[in-house]
């Protein structure tokens, strides 16, 4: 991506100051009210809502405005506002006073101008004064006597109950399962401020070459978004980590709008039976609190806007009753449409267009490439020595090293860690074996059962602590009966009652005689690990891959192959399949598959089933030649894939798919990224030959995905086979030193993005290296190593503090131009033969020119943008 330029066509921002300098005390004195003592950190949550609520104004009404009079029509409501000083303030009733009543006051005619910049002018003038409006009623400070004037959520009672509320979600969610890193002790909690990673997602809406964004990024000014993603990928931890954020008022700089906001998780598997209502929506995060809950708190805050409802699970749900709880879905959006709205659900549940009408963005979570899975390794490492540490125990750091070598060099075992949930298991696994690991994802699940139920007991000289004593296969019996139960009745949460009941009907079959049901039931929840009580009375599974893993070994069990095959095109039952083609014998296998494509053949969705047998084919480790040929012969009909998921999908044929895939020359831009994304799933040095072919010639959507998915793999084996035949013509972006060192083998690099990388060494071997943007924040960056980077003619640096040795980007032959985007620097004096110009962090500029000897100025506090007299223009 090309860097953000110092200017852009957004009135909005210098709007809603003026609004707030000079509206705010107007509007308080034509109300007859206090006048409020403003603070600019009372803007903190503003800025996102209003941008986003301008730009979906222009992008409505406006849209044949160009930046120019969309900047005009900006500086005239802004002129509107400052121009207050000098009215009469008229008197104004609170209940007959709307933004455009207001506006009006403000701004009854505008002067000269083009009617459509009036309009324009009008509407945003209208925009600002909501904002204005909405502030008064909730600021905390308003005058609880007159509900009339400052709103409902301004009572104190509401006041004090949202207090506790929040303290209550902060206490309830910041605590992360984060799989293994207790694992001698009897949770797994973590704090979430530690334990938290940040996951990356794609708008399906945008092109597949574009890189996936960190999730803050992509919700960034939006108010509604269905995010979908994988078991495991990190959705409910992701919800939990937003309303942590929204308690504490502690977003992230992308999401500083959403500060102020009021969180409601809703996990939907705690409602299985009808969608709650807004007074119910405490109970699953503040249920303490609900005989202390004022009447009508819950629907003033989603009626002010202020609401963040964070809705867990949609799959969760039976199918059947989806639609019901869309209906309610769709009523809460028009009714508090103002509020923001967050939906998880796994992929297959939902198509990615499913709230496309209620206007949510709809994005994907994407796995972890090697990356992220050894930024995740070090975090999850971090963690367990933390807590060793804590208690006092030794901690062997060597083990995070080993696993991250091994994740460089083995792509079974990166394909293995592809989310949050899968890469804890791996580390929990390589720390418990002393560093040695399964080989498929099936033993993965089954060595981790086996770590839950036995190992983690056995390691503290555990035994009996319950007052029970059951073997670990007669548990391992209950666990999978309980979960298949739940499978079959579509649940994913048991009433605490009927768990036992069920426990107690599989014993009288086991011959277990000797110990109270509920007894082994609270041993099963304690010990093992896999049980949890999220809420009081109601029992799930610690994760819902768990309950899927269990649920399929006992349908083998009971033979129930028929009943596997006629719901393995539902959501809830896709998963279960896959491991019951893992666990199943040989013969086994071959009927589920064989019934599988029977399926196949008379059904509509024969391409998802046909799909469906592909991917079991990374979990048939022994199976029918004939058969896995009729399956591959089969999924040659869909090639060549035309969309991720497809490609996601395929690949779990392994390297076999690359010899039925078509090179590039057959194919059209959709089907050569899909084609290329295939490979990429695949993972294998072999996988990167074949993405070669695609590198020579490569237009800019290609070159983009190419580049989007070299951080999948090793980087310098990766540059080493596809960048060196890849002619490099769009921006690229690097983070870390190792990536930037690959790029000596590429082609044609002229333009160059580093982000918090502190190493510059790297950057000297890039070949043909013209233009160079260096962004660091929290540290200062040393810029010897750029001497030796002998065709450079462009630097940008962004950095918080001013570089060290910055005399020695005057040493460059080349350069013609820097621009420094940093706090206000003492001495610029080092570069005496560059045009510079210096951008301070805030907005206020001053152009400053040299003296007639070329020399420049010292800076002192006062913040400047200084330009050479002969700079050329600043262009990327």
């Amino acid at each position: 991506m090309t860097p953000d330029r110092p200017t852009a066509a957004d009135p909005s921002l210098a709007l809603l100051r003026v609004a707030f300098d000079r509206g705010l005390p107007y509007l308080c004195a034509a109300l007859g009210i206090e006048r409020h003592e403003f603070r600019y950190a009372d803007l903190r949550r503003l800025p996102g809502r209003f941008t986003l609520a301008c730009a979906d104004l222009r992008r409505r009404q406006f849209a044949d405005l160009g930046d120019r009079a969309w900047l005009l029509a900006g500086e005239e409501a802004r002129d509107a506002f400052a121009d207050l000083a000098d009215r009469p303030i008229p008197a104004l009733r609170a209940d007959r006073t709307t933004p455009t009543t207001l506006a009006d006051h403000i701004r009854p005619v505008p002067p000269g101008g083009s009617d459509r910049i009036h309009a324009a002018s009008r509407a945003l003038l209208a925009l600002a004064c909501a904002e204005l409006l909405d502030h008064l009623r909730e600021r905390p400070d308003a005058d609880p006597g007159d509900a009339a004037r400052t709103g409902p959520t301004a009572s104190p009672d509401f006041v004090d109950f949202e207090h506790r509320y929040l303290d209550e979600v902060s206490a309830t969610l910041d605590r992360l399962e984060l799989f293994g890193v207790t694992l001698n002790r009897r949770k797994f909690n973590y704090p979430m401020s530690t334990a938290y990673i940040s996951l990356t997602a794609h708008d399906v809406d945008q092109p597949a070459y574009l890189l996936p964004q960190p999730i803050e990024q992509a919700l960034q000014g939006r108010q509604r978004a269905l995010i979908r993603g994988d078991a495991g990928s990190g959705k409910t931890t992701l919800l939990q980590r937003l309303a942590v954020w929204a308690a504490r008022a502690e977003f992230p700089d992308e999401l500083a709008g959403w500060n102020g906001c009021v969180p409601f998780f809703l996990p939907l598997r705690h409602f299985p039976l009808r969608p709650p209502d807004p007074d119910e929506f405490l109970d699953s995060t503040g249920a303490a609190l609900r005989p202390q809950l004022p009447h009508g708190w819950v629907s003033a805050v989603l009626l002010a806007g202020r609401a963040l409802v964070l809705i867990d699970g949609i799959d969760e749900l039976p199918v059947e009753v989806r639609p019901h709880y869309v209906r309610w879905l769709r009523r809460l959006t028009r009714e508090y449409g103002r509020s923001r709205f967050i939906v998880t659900s796994r992929q297959p549940a939902v198509p990615a267009d499913w709230l496309r009408d209620e206007h949510f963005l709809s994005l994907e979570l994407r796995p972890m490439n090697l990356t992220d899975q050894r930024a995740f390794v070090t975090h999850w490492h971090n963690a367990m020595r933390e807590t060793a540490l804590r208690a006092g125990e030794p901690f062997p750091d060597h083990h995070e090293n080993d696993l991250a070598d091994k994740l460089t060099v083995r792509s079974d075992l990166r394909r293995l860690a592809a989310n949050p949930l899968l890469a804890a298991l791996v580390c929990a696994l390589h720390h418990d074996r002393r560093m040695q690991l399964p080989e498929d994802r099936m033993k993965l699940y089954e060595a981790a059962l086996e770590m839950l139920l036995v190992r983690r007991d056995e390691r503290k000289g555990v035994r009996a602590v319950e007052g029970v004593r059951i073997a670990e296969r007669k548990q391992e019996a209950l666990l999978q009966r309980l979960a298949y139960g739940m499978l079959r009745d579509q649940l994913t949460e048991i009433d605490r009652d009927l768990a036992v009941r069920r426990i107690a009907e599989f014993m009288s079959r086991m011959s277990i005689t000797d110990t109270a049901p509920a007894q082994v039931f609270r041993h099963l929840l304690i010990r093992t690990g896999l049980l949890r009580e999220p809420s009081p009375g109601r029992v799930d599974f610690v994760h819902r891959t768990f309950q899927d893993y269990l649920a399929a070994r006992q349908a083998l069990e009971e033979h129930a192959h028929a009943l596997l095959i006629r719901n393995a095109h539902l959501d809830t039952w896709r998963e279960v399949f896959v491991m019951a083609v893992g666990h199943a014998r040989e013969q086994e296998r071959n009927r589920l598959l064989r019934g599988l494509l029977r399926r196949a053949n008379w059904r509509r969705r024969d391409h998802y089933l046909l799909l469906l047998a592909a991917e079991c084919l990374g979990n048939a480790p022994v199976l029918d030649p004939q058969l896995r040929e009729v399956i591959t012969s089969r999924t040659r009909t869909m090639l060549p894939p035309r969309t991720l998921d497809q490609a996601k999908r395929l690949a779990g044929l392994g390297e076999p798919v690359l010899d039925l895939l078509q090179g590039p020359e057959y194919l059209d831009d959709d089907a050569r990224i899909a084609t290329v994304a295939t490979a990429a799933s695949v993972g294998t040095e072999a996988a990167m030959q074949f993405i070669a072919r695609f590198a020579p010639n490569a237009g800019e959507s290609m070159q983009r995905y190419l580049l989007r998915i070299w951080h999948d793999f090793d980087p310098e084996i990766y540059g080493r086979l596809v960048l060196s035949r890849l002619r490099v013509t769009v921006p690229l972006t690097v983070y870390r030193a190792e990536t930037a060192r690959a790029l000596r083998h590429a082609r044609n690099v002229h333009t160059l993005r580093v982000e918090g990388m502190r190493e510059m060494a790297a950057l000297s071997e890039i070949p043909g290296l013209t233009r160079l943007s260096i962004a660091i924040r929290d540290t200062v960056p040393d810029l010897r190593p750029l001497r030796t980077t002998k065709t450079l003619t462009h630097l940008w640096l962004i950095c918080d503090e001013p570089p060290r040795n910055l005399n020695e980007i005057n040493r460059l032959p080349e350069l013609t131009s820097v621009l420094l985007t940093i706090d206000p620097v003492d001495d610029v004096s080092p570069l005496r033969t560059v045009p510079v110009d210096l951008v301070p962090l805030r907005r206020h500029r001053a152009r400053i020119n040299l003296d007639d000897e070329g020399r420049y100025p010292v800076l002192g506090s006062t913040p400047y943008r200084v330009s050479g007299a002969h700079a050329r223009s600043w262009d990327w």
